[in-house]
């Protein structure tokens, strides 16, 4: 059986997301020239855990932006799937995140623009490229335009575009107004396999900030200053941003950690934020502690059988330390047979005691379905009883969990597309006493319980701290 703990420190807010996609387009021009880059009531009794594991040291997760706000959406799943399904030659790892598009068999460029959204406020992009050597020239991107080209003009012709470049290797950003086939280059002078950050900070793509996956600022980029480009209005002037990718002749492109995230409105003003995924090293926690647990990377789903048991499984496999507020959300379902139908994601303060009963001393939060309806059970550590906070939706509401400090003393309670449903301040509870927060080690602990004879499956699972 694993298990996991992180700790680290960071601190920030998270990203909003408010968007659709487009459906895959038709190819554009290639570039006429290389290197152009162009291109409940809940149960009151909840039986002794079973099972408990002590977390230990696990190697540092993925770093990349997601959302922080409670009204965060990401859209890294529905960009990644738009490259894979719009690409004959694509195949996605689960295992290693990474997306790769063979370009290799071909002496022609391939120039898709598969995705687009319209940002409410700014936006993060993140990836990791890489490029096969024998490409010719060794060239690919990842590109964001303000539209489609026009098939009945020139591949570059009245489209303003920026295009993140590996060239030979080394990374370089190319910035087009449409007036022209000749971009204005900005070198980075950093290795292809380099984890960038890119964040937006307007929907109408004015002024981007580059930074590494640890927040290291590497490049600020203002549109509407460049002399040799016309882009007053930005980047993307109608609020509508395309999103594709560039490959080179002969050239296989694997892009990992690839993930789109907006930003709150509330936080379009601030300085760029950088956060931390802990989302599938959570996942992978909870799959490999349980030896009935299963993963669907396709649905993004994690099963949890515990339908051929009478009894209650309780496991905490995961934990680590927040500088900041952090944001966790998911989608539960469970069997019809449960009995009761129970089952619940929960964060506590520590382990518990096996010389105690499982509730004392233990400060605890649990999100549970109980009978197909959402609530939310709070303990301090002094009673069994915990206070119960119904939230009168049916189970599988995806649910958005931000912690707006790493004690723990309020949270918000969102659903997927943004909007409120709850507020929760900890220390204002009448029936539990919590001054200091639910986490006042500042060490959170996550895990499951699962009640007898029910099956829980876990979607949208995503956990992402908030770092500065």
């Amino acid at each position: 059986m694993r298990s996991i703990f992180i700790v680290f420190q960071v601190s920030t807010l998270l990203l909003l997301a408010s968007c659709g996609a487009a459906g895959p387009s038709a190819p554009t021009s290639t570039p006429t020239a290389p290197p152009v880059p162009t291109s409940t009531p809940a149960p009151t009794l909840t039986p002794a855990a079973t099972d408990t594991v002590a977390p230990t040291n696990t190697p540092e997760p993925t770093q990349t932006p997601s959302p922080a706000q409670p009204t965060a959406r990401d859209w890294s799943k529905d960009l990644r799937e738009a490259l894979r399904s719009s690409d004959n030659n694509a195949a996605y790892d689960a295992a290693s995140d990474a997306l790769t598009l063979d370009n290799s068999a071909s002496n022609a460029y391939t120039d898709l623009m598969p995705f687009s959204f319209k940002p409410n406020a700014g936006f993060a992009l993140s990836f990791q490229l890489q490029t096969s050597q024998q490409g010719n020239p060794r060239l690919a991107s990842i590109k964001l335009t303000d539209r489609l080209s026009d098939p009945n003009k020139n591949w570059w012709q009245d489209v303003r575009r920026v295009d993140f470049v590996s060239f030979e290797g080394t990374l370089n950003i190319d910035i087009r107004d449409g007036s022209a086939e000749q971009p204005v280059n900005i070198p980075l002078e950093l290795p292809e396999n380099t984890a960038l950050v890119i964040t937006f900070l307007d929907p109408n793509g004015k002024r981007f900030t580059v930074s590494d996956a640890d927040g290291k600022p590497i490049k600020t980029v203002d549109v509407t200053t460049l002399a040799e480009v016309k882009l007053p209005d930005g980047l993307f002037p109608e609020g509508v941003v395309y999103v594709g990718r560039l490959i080179g002749p002969n050239t296989k492109l694997t892009i990992n950690r690839l993930s789109l995230v907006e930003r709150s409105a509330e936080s379009a003003s601030s300085a760029p934020s950088f956060t931390l995924d802990l989302s599938k090293d959570l996942r992978e926690a909870l799959r490999s502690s349980d030896n009935n647990a299963t993963y669907d990377a396709a649905s993004d789903a994690l099963t949890l059988d515990n339908s051929t048991s009478n009894a209650y499984t309780d496991l905490m496999p995961f934990s680590f330390k927040p500088n900041a507020g952090f944001a966790l959300s998911f989608q539960l379902q469970t069997s019809q047979q449960g009995n009761p139908r129970l089952a619940s994601i929960k964060l506590t303060d520590r382990l518990s005691d096996p010389n105690k009963n499982w509730w004392q001393d233990v400060r605890r939060v649990d999100f549970v379905s109980f009978e197909g309806t959402l609530n939310i059970d709070i303990r301090d550590g002094s009673a069994e009883q915990p206070v119960n906070i119904p939230l009168e939706l049916p189970e599988n509401t995806a649910l958005v969990i931000t912690f707006l400090d790493p004690n723990g003393k309020r949270f918000t309670v969102s659903d997927a597309d943004g909007k409120p449903i709850k507020t929760v301040d900890v220390t204002t509870l009448a029936e539990a006493k919590l001054p200091d927060g639910l986490f006042p080690e500042g060490v959170v602990y996550v895990g499951r319980l699962i009640g007898p004879n029910t099956k829980l499956t876990i979607n949208r699972l995503s956990l992402v701290v908030n770092a500065q």
